[in-house]
């Protein structure tokens, strides 16, 4: 019993897990990207994107908790959320400080197209099972635009501060 809690736990919250292992390893490279005037103050990242992953960590809880579900929608959106984590992750690896040139750059801004598709596929699901949790992960699909936008102006050095 505690080994399925515990799973479910590290699970849930995979988005948090995954992206700690940057931080603990110090080998982000973010805060040294190109910006823009778009650019927000690095601080507002970090706030965001935790705020983020423990909103789809309480979530995924949520999801996996809820006993009026079908066991194949809870395997849907938990394989969802598992590749959107490992998504995210591997974008941060990509923007590590163990790649810098340009391809790699052009492969940054793959793998978020890529994590946007996943997430218009996490949101329909999603919104099969609990519309509120539906609407409360609307504005990280905004985000992740978004941060693609910066990722694309970045690249071609649009709009460069």
């Amino acid at each position: 019993m505690i080994t399925k809690q515990l799973i479910n736990i590290l699970t849930s919250f995979s988005h948090l897990f995954l992206s700690m292992s940057y931080m603990i390893l110090n080998i982000t490279n973010l805060s040294n990207k190109p910006k823009t005037f778009l650019h927000p103050p690095n601080f507002v990242f970090s706030f965001v994107w935790t705020t983020f992953y423990i909103i789809f960590g309480l979530s995924n809880l949520k999801i996996l908790y809820n006993h009026n579900l079908s066991n194949n929608l809870k395997i849907k959106i938990i394989n969802q959320s598992i590749s959107e984590s490992l998504l995210h992750w591997l974008w941060l690896l990509i923007n590590s400080k163990l790649f810098t040139n340009f391809n790699y750059k052009i492969i940054s801004n793959f793998i978020l197209v890529y994590i946007i598709y996943f997430s218009f596929i996490r949101s329909y699901y999603i919104k099969k099972a609990d519309f509120f949790l539906h609407n409360l992960y609307i504005p990280y699909k905004l985000w992740i635009i978004y941060a693609l936008s910066l990722e694309i102006f970045s690249l071609f050095d649009f709009f460069k501060i």
